[in-house]
């Protein structure tokens, strides 16, 4: 969401609070119903981006599992080849021992070069002369080439699951930047529209001012107008008045006058507002130390962008960001959400300190830091930056509490 927009948002808050007639403000409610259409689209759109987030980080952490267990693998792979190398050199010395002896068969040689099928004449002839009390080297032979084998098929199933993931990653990626790119289009249009809404809301209201303005001249000028042929009246009869009085009465004659005007209440003058007063900012009820420094070095953030799949130093996801801040306190955990919620103690809702991590969302899919007083900071979701919001009326499914 544009920077901009909550004060937009206020704008049009003030405006459309202050008596604006139906009839006139129908046009604006038209552009404010569009709007809220946009923006609910926008949400379910980011809250979409942020389930995809969280996608990609579990298959990254799966894969980087996989590559470990290939590794281990290959190992195993190589340690069978060395097996199957020494028990190939020992046939061969074998087989040289045999032919010396004087093997008119062909030797040893003959016999493991047909898949073992002539073992029975080895067992029944030259086993007892040239092995002697040694284990079938044979039967070990088979046996390597079976662990090679076994081994082959678990590496590749192996690599059919890395390839998986790797396709899954990319889809992932891909749907992410896509979701990204509407959701900037729909900020956009969010941001026009309810600028036009602002622009043609002051325009009228502007235009409904001059001409309010223009009707309070024309009243006050046909008042004073009315007031002076009142004032002209008054004087000719009461200079009528006076020349009955003094045609009566040689007398002298005192003509009173009232002023018409209007005593003033006594007492003391309303004192002058200058503006509300700014109640100072509630502090942070006391905690551990290094939930402290979690709490302070999370808050060092606000105002950086949201970036998906980041955590740090300039740009963090929700997760990201709760990363990075217990990291300063010396509090490991991984990126992933559910793997967060799973990584410490639970705590309840009714109990929560600053530095606990709370969760939304039946999913899982977005976190924040709580910070004492009913707050949170957290990184909302693209187009946002890292602030401070109420957790009131959040959808809260659980808190952990990592140290």
């Amino acid at each position: 969401m544009s920077r901009r927009l909550p004060a937009v948002v206020l704008v049009l808050a003030v405006l459309f609070g202050t008596g604006v007639h139906t009839a006139v403000a129908d046009p604006v409610s038209d552009k404010q119903a569009q709007a809220k259409r946009i923006a609910t689209e926008r949400e379910r759109l980011t809250q979409r981006a942020e389930q995809l987030n969280e996608r990609s980080k579990q298959a990254s952490d799966e894969l980087a599992t996989l590559e470990q267990q290939l590794a281990a693998s290959n190992d195993a792979l190589d340690t069978q080849r060395a097996v199957v190398g020494s028990l190939q050199q020992r046939l061969a010395t074998l087989a040289v021992n045999s032919y010396v002896r004087g093997d008119d068969t062909g030797g040893l040689a003959g016999l493991v070069a047909a898949d073992g099928a002539n073992e029975a004449g080895l067992r029944r002839g030259y086993a007892p002369v040239v092995l002697g009390d040694q284990t079938d080297v044979l039967d070990q032979l088979r046996a390597a080439h079976q662990d090679i084998g076994q081994a082959t098929r678990e590496i590749d199933t192996r690599l059919a699951r890395q390839r998986q993931l790797v396709t899954a990653i990319a889809a992932d990626r891909a749907e992410i930047e896509r979701t990204q790119a509407r959701l900037t289009t729909l900020a956009r249009t969010v941001n026009r529209e309810l600028a036009d809404a602002v622009a043609a809301e002051q325009a009228r209201q502007e235009a409904a001012a001059e001409a309010a303005a223009a009707a309070r001249q024309k009243a006050e000028e046909a008042k004073q107008a009315a007031a002076a042929r009142q004032r002209a009246e008054q004087a000719r009869v009461a200079e009528n008045a006076a020349r009955l009085t003094a045609a009566r009465a040689p007398a002298s004659a005192a003509t009173a006058s009232g002023t018409g005007g209007r005593t003033r209440p006594n007492g003391p003058a309303p004192p002058a507002v200058d503006g509300a007063p700014t109640e100072p900012p509630l502090p942070i009820p006391p905690t551990s130390p290094a939930a402290a420094i979690a709490v302070a070095e999370a808050l060092r953030q606000l105002g950086k962008p949201y970036v998906f799949g980041t955590n740090g130093p300039d740009t963090f996801d929700c997760s990201g960001l709760t990363q990075w801040a217990w990291a300063r306190a010396g509090v490991g955990m991984p990126h992933y959400t559910v793997s967060q919620y799973n990584a410490f103690p639970h705590v309840g809702l009714d109990q929560l300190q600053p530095g606990d991590l709370v969760f939304f969302n039946v999913d899982l899919g977005h976190m924040g830091m709580y910070i004492g007083n009913g707050t949170i900071v957290q990184a909302p979701r693209t187009g946002d930056v890292v602030k401070i919001s109420p957790l009131r009326g959040r959808n809260v499914v659980g808190a952990v509490r990592p140290g």
